[in-house]
């Protein structure tokens, strides 16, 4: 009861991250990498991002090995 997701809906934190990729050649748009992050108290304490086609540094199962 102490993880909480959030969804970043319309990319602002993608943005403000510069984390947004334009893929709109292969008619997909503006995408996100996929990143994780860890908060604590408002504070960025990990920023976690993936190598493109990758899920290691993201999954479910590293993440708890962090928290």
């Amino acid at each position: 009861d102490k993880i909480l997701g959030i969804a970043d809906g319309n990319g602002d934190i993608s943005k403000d991250l510069d984390l947004l990729v334009d893929k709109t050649t292969n008619y997909m748009g503006v995408r996100s990498i996929r990143f994780a992050m860890i908060i604590r108290d408002n504070n960025i304490k990990e920023l976690l991002i993936e190598e493109p086609g990758e899920y290691k540094r993201t999954s479910a199962e590293n993440l708890l090995t962090k928290i």
